[in-house]
């Protein structure tokens, strides 16, 4: 998919003060397996029903609420307003209040189901007939993603098993996934995002970005993203491939950089997903923390 699908997807992460309280997601069993479909940069789709229209939904680890195209949402199904304005942060770190839409109920894949579903009508999913499903849907479950095979399983009961994983950390309730980059001798937080295309995006500004620019003698390149508003937007990026880097003290080899002005956080894309499995352990009876880990196939 185009650079403009994956500014898109940037824009639209939202704080998650409200995440918790609206959407439950279940399931027809307690496990079981779904084949899904990509796009070219391997990110994740999976089809959705409401009503009597069928749509398909991205599934995105870095934005807590859903979006569905604004025009489904106000024009088509007239959904009802929720009677308060949520907060929420936009990809310049501006914040802002929304009201967001009920759905009464959804169907994803014939296998989960939810009713109460809070939705944000995003106008900049209009022209790309596609949702998009955040944290609120994947949090009441356990997820394991197969990049090579195209299937996930789910649990809502058990976690999955990753005492032999090396690539794993811990993150609290009110966190997105994330793993510990480290590039020479700096280290920086990269948020797992099923929705990014590339395979590591860091900000120009940050200790990482501006060490590799000066190291490599880096040239700028403008692009235009778009998706943000009627016009394209430009965004001034700087791209190279490292022999390798460590990612939670495991030595990954062969890796594509990228380094954006627009971007304000650094994360870690499904083309470097490409390379294993996907463990995101949500829900786990003993204690609030969560569990992110990645088996490296390549």
């Amino acid at each position: 998919m185009n650079q403009s699908i994956t500014t898109l997807l940037l824009i639209i992460i939202s704080t998650n003060s409200f995440s918790q309280n609206f959407m439950r997601t279940e399931a027809k069993s307690s496990s079981g397996k779904i084949q899904f479909s990509q796009d070219e940069d391997n990110r994740i789709y999976l089809e959705a029903s409401y009503l009597q229209d069928t749509f398909q939904v991205l599934l995105d680890s870095y934005t807590n609420c859903s979006h569905l195209p604004k025009k489904w949402v106000v024009k088509k199904w007239n959904l009802k307003k929720t009677p308060y304005r949520y907060p929420m942060i936009d990809f310049n770190n501006k914040r802002y209040k929304e009201k967001l839409r009920t759905m009464e109920s959804i169907s994803i894949e014939d296998t989960f189901f939810a009713s109460n579903f809070y939705i944000c009508p995003n106008k900049y999913l209009n022209v790309q007939e596609f949702g998009l499903f955040g944290t609120d849907f994947l949090d009441d479950l356990n997820w394991k993603i197969d990049f090579y095979n195209n299937y996930l399983l789910y649990d809502t009961e058990s976690t999955f098993n990753t005492s032999n994983i090396t690539i794993k950390n811990n993150f609290e309730r009110n966190e997105f996934p994330w793993f510990m980059l480290q590039i020479d001798s700096l280290r920086q937080k990269v948020k797992v995002d099923l929705g990014a295309a590339s395979e590591i995006t860091l900000p120009v500004k940050s200790k990482i970005g501006k060490q590799l620019i000066a190291k490599y003698n880096l040239a700028p390149r403008n692009v235009k993203t778009g998706g943000m508003s009627s016009s394209d937007v430009t965004d001034t990026q700087y791209e190279l491939h490292l022999d390798s880097i460590s990612i939670q003290g495991i030595m990954i080899k062969d890796v594509n950089i990228r380094l954006s002005t627009n971007c304000r956080f650094s994360f870690i894309g499904c083309r470097f997903l490409e390379r294993g499995i996907l463990y995101l352990n949500y829900k786990n009876s003993k204690n609030e923390e969560r569990e992110v880990a990645f088996e490296l196939l390549q």
